[in-house]
């Protein structure tokens, strides 16, 4: 199965990503963006906010979520509310081809694995159960960021295991071929001892326990 991504396979996750934010929607100021673009604010301009900060640095000052877009914005020089956008998009996009890799395992179809990013592109604002969080927020949170990322450590994890799996399975296999060949080598042994003591009749049986060993080896 290739897992690999081309500039075709690419192309397409920005097209769904373009039209997922086009139909959910982009509200940069809503809902609990009050509390982290201040934040964001006040590392790029120490000057604001000379009052009552403390109603979102005691929830902003507890992830690094603010000094990574603020040190995006210094490094990039685009305007706050361009990268805000931008970070939304990467988010949606990052969100969108986890989901595709996870398709690409789960699914033996390639229009399978798309149809499932799509239709979690679609549902990227319906509560997740029964609760009031999104699956994508419509405007950039702690929660954008860290959705992608679960769903990229999920997929590390999977390949880590498979991997020590593989590794086990193929040790056990050795192990087990070693103990054959050993118990079969000891039982030729022993048929030849008894085919010189009855006079040739174990010619057989040690016949049939050297194929045994010229397969296993």
């Amino acid at each position: 199965m290739n897992n690999r991504l081309t500039f075709q396979r690419i192309g397409l996750l920005l097209g769904i990503t373009v039209a997922a934010v086009a139909v959910h929607g982009y509200h940069p100021y809503v809902e609990d963006a009050e509390i982290y673009l201040p934040g964001i604010k006040k590392l790029l301009n120490p000057a604001l906010y000379p009052q009552n900060a403390g109603f979102f640095s005691s929830h902003a000052g507890m992830t690094l979520f603010p000094n990574l877009i603020a040190a995006s914005i210094r490094i990039s020089h685009l305007p706050f509310d361009v990268a805000l956008f931008a970070w939304q998009f990467l988010c949606v996009f990052l969100l969108l081809l986890a989901c595709w890799k996870i398709g690409r395992l789960v699914f033996g179809d390639a229009v399978a694995s798309w149809g499932g990013v799509g239709l979690v592109a679609s549902m990227l604002t319906i509560p997740v159960a029964g609760t009031a969080l999104y699956i994508m927020d419509q405007y950039l949170n702690t929660r954008s960021l860290s959705t992608a990322t679960v769903l990229r450590t999920a997929l590390c994890a999977r390949r880590i295991l498979g991997a020590v799996h593989s590794r086990d399975s193929s040790a056990n296999v050795r192990v087990r071929l070693f103990l054959r060949s050993d118990t079969v080598h000891g039982a030729a042994s022993a048929g030849q001892d008894t085919a010189a003591e009855d006079g040739g009749c174990g010619t057989a049986s040690v016949g049939t326990f050297s194929a045994d060993v010229a397969y296993l080896s």
